[in-house]
């Protein structure tokens, strides 16, 4: 997807953010110039966008996780969380969080509507995007 952005939005800048150490070290992350190989909470910068792929649902804290993004003073929060599936456990050895949130359309709203209007939503279908359904949320920060 940061490869997408680059081609589309020439003058931007991206910035990659990847707790998993496998894929650092394994190089999956591409030859990008900006990659934090950290917990996204020890992100320190300014940024006008959050786009955050199966991200949100492997903090256990959320309040750190929002607390975070209104510190970045985002513009735009992108998200991407598995939706309606089933809760599973899991037997992985990882080195980053299991799911510990299933949002639902209401509770991720929620969560963001202090701050945040929702601009754009919409589920998608059994591996459209990552290995189940998920729903596809755009948030723009609300004017002070």
């Amino acid at each position: 997807m940061s490869r997408q952005i680059l081609k589309t939005f020439k003058n931007c800048q991206v910035h990659l953010n990847e707790i998993d150490t496998s894929s650092y070290e394994k190089n999956l992350l591409g030859n990008f110039d900006n990659v934090y190989n950290c917990n996204f909470l020890d992100i320190k910068g300014e940024f006008d966008i959050l786009i955050a792929i199966d991200v949100l649902e492997h903090f256990d804290n959320l309040k750190e996780f929002y607390d975070k993004t209104n510190r970045l003073n985002l513009e735009y929060l992108v998200f991407q969380v598995p939706f309606e599936r089933p809760i599973k456990q899991s037997t992985d050895n990882l080195d980053f969080h299991p799911h510990y949130h299933m949002f639902s359309k209401t509770s991720i709203l929620k969560m963001f509507e202090k701050d945040y209007n929702l601009i754009n939503w919409r589920s998608t279908q059994h591996d459209y995007s990552a290995k189940g359904p998920e729903q596809i949320c755009i948030f723009k920060r609300k004017k002070k």
